[in-house]
């Protein structure tokens, strides 16, 4: 059976000296906690049925909403959103940064906003 072997950059067979730092410091990089994450934006309150509400957050979010007894019309921006959604159902939208919303519904409106 052979025995370890060496490469170019290792000081002595056996011993684990790194010879490309390259791919050293990469992962020194990453475990120093070099990650981007999301920003957790807050939810606006509910609005009144075909009230409007702006997306000042600067980024654009999902909007994940659902009424007990249903949403009739949805408005983004400028664009009306065709069809409706019933009862126990969740309608997704994308509300871009600077950009609002409005949503006719009956009942009682949930919603959460999350980054897209």
């Amino acid at each position: 059976m052979p025995g370890p072997q060496w490469f170019p950059g290792d000081s002595d067979p056996g011993t684990k000296v790194f010879a490309s730092p390259v791919l050293f410091s990469r992962v020194l990089g990453y475990q120093a906690g070099q990650y981007n994450t999301a920003p957790t934006p807050a939810t606006p309150g509910t609005v009144a049925t075909g009230g409007t509400v702006s997306n000042t957050l600067g980024y654009d979010v999902m909007v994940y909403a659902s009424s007990t007894t249903g949403i009739s019309a949805t408005k983004v921006g400028t664009v009306s959103i065709p069809g409706s959604v019933l009862s126990g159902e969740t309608a997704t939208y994308v509300v871009p940064g600077g950009s609002t919303v409005t949503i006719s519904y009956t009942g009682t409106l949930s919603w959460v906003w999350l980054v897209k």
